[in-house]
């Protein structure tokens, strides 16, 4: 079961969801221009997102993809996977998938955190 499928959309915006208890999160199908990004999947199957369209997905975390063993790497420890998180059905990415749930509300604080900790 699908958390929300987007067929035939254009310029949609899917952001700031918890996707919880589905075996899959978003399917996007024949739209352009859509965005899914800050959004959380807490969804243990590779297929957390689907894609089919012409969509951006961006700065989401998934559950299935935030530790090393799963290939998310952070090696500049910015909280982001340092590869791309593959999505199902086609030839999509989402670029920088958080590793940890909600990243887009600590990476403000993370990055204030270095400044002040390189210029004391």
């Amino acid at each position: 079961m699908w958390g929300i499928t987007l067929s035939d959309a254009n310029n949609s915006n899917v952001s700031y969801n918890n996707f919880t208890g589905l075996e899959r999160g978003v399917m996007t199908f024949e739209g352009y221009h859509s965005t899914i990004e800050k959004n959380n999947f807490w969804i243990s199957t590779s297929i957390a997102g689907e894609d089919h369209g012409n969509s951006t997905w961006k700065n989401n975390y998934y559950m299935a993809y935030d530790e090393e063993v799963e290939g998310c790497y952070d090696s500049d420890q910015n909280l982001v996977c340092d590869e791309p998180y593959p999505l199902y059905g086609g030839s999509n990415y989402d670029n920088t998938p958080y590793n940890t749930p909600s990243g887009w509300l600590k990476i403000k604080h993370y990055h204030l955190e270095r400044f002040e900790d390189t210029h004391e």
